[in-house]
């Protein structure tokens, strides 16, 4: 007599289930990663040193704003200088404030005091010993682009003197210029006339591809020089590692220990589409199966992360084309995946033969009984 019946879990409600998990394990490093894992891995690594020192190297540049608060400690919120530097107290920007743009980025490249000074020499010149004269006219026409016929002139220097700093007293902001084939003429002080005009002609506001802004080249420079290399190096090994620990905490709390307490090793998402595990010969799965086969979907989760995912795609394949459409995971842990909610196991062998037995025993007695009533009735 054969009373157990097993069902085998289609793929459909097999990938339905993989999704539910994603979708919670993701709920869970969201709970982990912030409070959690970055928190005590940030203190670990050092995490907090090496941000207070990137942020002490950008303001170190000259480029950057410390915009701390009295009371806050130093460093704590570092910026770009941003509109405060650059507008009036209506949001309108002016002709003076944007001076500060001019002058950070002039001394960013030309203060000899800066460590990487000569390397960012070397970066643009392919050189180090720059005279001064040959440093300014890259400045004015390469960085300011100082130029009577371009359209993108910024300033106009009195006696056509392109060696002079473009900070010094001969600089001066053009009357008239030409921006995309349209004039636009200063209109004395009203900042708000002139709004149009400042933002057309000073490059320093652009950011375009084609013709980046005196800044953005100013922090580019900057981000590409060896320390400051160095630090997002640092800062991106710590945030993997953040990456890597959360995923192990979340895959121990999801996989390894939740499938724990439920009765046929199931996930969550395994419970919601009614598919669960038993062993390879179709009996109760055991708690060290349910551990090993979840351990290797873990690793799996892990290798997907450097093979994108491909070894996903691969085990998905060998789900299509093996019998019983078992999985890597599958074959490790000698499991297989069935229909919970249309099929019927039993915990061993032993409890089925005892079961198919009293059964069998119970329609003999069943049988007897029916026959003796038919011959009373006879």
């Amino acid at each position: 007599m054969e009373i157990k019946d097993i069902k085998y879990a289609n793929l459909g409600r097999r990938v339905l289930g993989i999704i539910f998990d994603l979708i919670f394990f993701v709920i869970i490093l969201l709970f982990l990663y912030l409070p959690v894992v970055e928190g005590y891995v940030d203190i670990g690594f050092h995490n907090k040193q090496v941000l207070n020192d990137v942020k002490a190297h950008q303001v170190y540049s000259g480029l950057f704003v410390d915009r701390s608060e009295e009371d806050e400690e130093p460093l704590t919120n570092v910026s770009l200088i941003g509109r405060e530097e650059l507008t009036d107290d209506n949001d309108y920007f002016t002709f003076d404030s944007y001076e500060v743009y001019l002058n950070a980025t002039y001394n960013f490249y030309s203060n000899k005091d800066l460590s990487f000074h000569n390397e960012l020499m070397e970066m643009i010149f392919k050189k180090t010993d720059i005279s001064e004269n040959e440093f300014n006219y890259w400045y004015n026409t390469e960085v300011l682009n100082i130029d009577q016929s371009s359209d993108y002139d910024v300033f106009c220097l009195e006696n056509n003197d392109l060696y002079s700093s473009p900070l010094n007293e001969n600089a001066k902001v053009k009357a008239t210029i030409t921006f995309k084939g349209e004039k636009f003429t200063k209109n004395g002080n009203d900042n708000r006339d002139n709004q149009e005009y400042i933002l057309s002609s000073i490059k320093i506001f652009t950011d375009t591809l084609d013709f980046p802004g005196t800044y953005q080249e100013a922090l580019l420079h900057f981000r590409n020089t060896n320390q400051y290399s160095n630090y997002y190096l640092q800062l991106e090994r710590i945030s993997r590692y953040e990456a890597y620990i959360a995923i192990a905490i979340g895959g121990l709390i999801y996989f390894l220990i939740i499938p724990l307490f439920f009765k046929n090793g199931e996930t969550l998402g395994m419970k919601i589409v009614h598919v669960g595990l038993v062993n390879s010969l179709e009996y109760q799965v055991s708690k060290p199966q349910v551990f090993l086969k979840n351990l290797v979907i873990l690793a799996e989760i892990f290798l997907g992360l450097f093979t994108f995912f491909i070894v996903f795609l691969v085990d998905y394949i060998v789900m299509v084309f093996t019998k019983r459409h078992r999985s890597f995971s599958d074959f490790v842990a000698a499991t297989v995946i069935i229909d919970t909610k249309n099929s019927v196991w039993f915990a061993s062998r032993a409890v089925e033969e005892k079961l198919v037995a009293q059964v069998e025993e119970n329609l003999r007695k069943s049988n007897f009984v029916e026959a003796e009533n038919s011959e009373k009735d006879d």
